[in-house]
């Protein structure tokens, strides 16, 4: 997958990058999958997630994650 986690984390460092993102789709590949990851990490439990907004000082959810995207509707 072009746009997958390896291509926005550095194996070495394990530090955020950007440089292996060509386009769009790649782009929309690696969030799929951050977004996958993040749902699997909180069980699908938009409390725990909005605890960890919380802490970060970033705006919390009103409703919970769903599996899918725009084009499954």
């Amino acid at each position: 997958m072009a746009g997958s986690l390896s291509h926005i984390v550095d194996d070495e460092t394990g530090k955020f990058r950007m440089d292996l993102i060509e386009n769009l789709g790649d782009a929309h590949e690696a969030l799929e999958e951050c977004f996958q990851i993040i749902y699997e990490l909180i069980g699908g439990d938009r409390g725990k997630l909005n605890e960890v907004l919380e802490k970060l000082q970033f705006p919390t959810l009103e409703h919970a994650m769903v599996l899918g995207s725009n084009e499954d509707n």
